[in-house]
């Protein structure tokens, strides 16, 4: 049994990928739009998934249509 630590959101979700060469991997979806791919065995995630965001790449800041915590993101 092991204590995954590094999520700092909410947990939406937890699946066990079976893998035929590397050891167990889990797989989490957590609130910050991310999934992490753990290594059951030592506890440690392996890798961070990420979606790209809509506006990761535009300057969007003098547009007035958005919230004004759209203009963050």
């Amino acid at each position: 049994m092991r204590i995954l630590t590094d999520h700092t959101r909410w947990i939406f979700a937890i699946a066990k990928i079976h893998s035929p060469v590397k050891s167990p991997i889990l797989a989490s979806s957590i609130e910050d739009q991310t999934i992490r791919l753990w290594n059951v065995e030592i506890g440690e995630y392996l890798k961070i998934l990420r979606t790209p965001r809509p506006y990761k790449s535009m300057n969007i800041t003098s547009i007035v249509s958005l919230a004004k915590s759209q203009r963050h993101l």
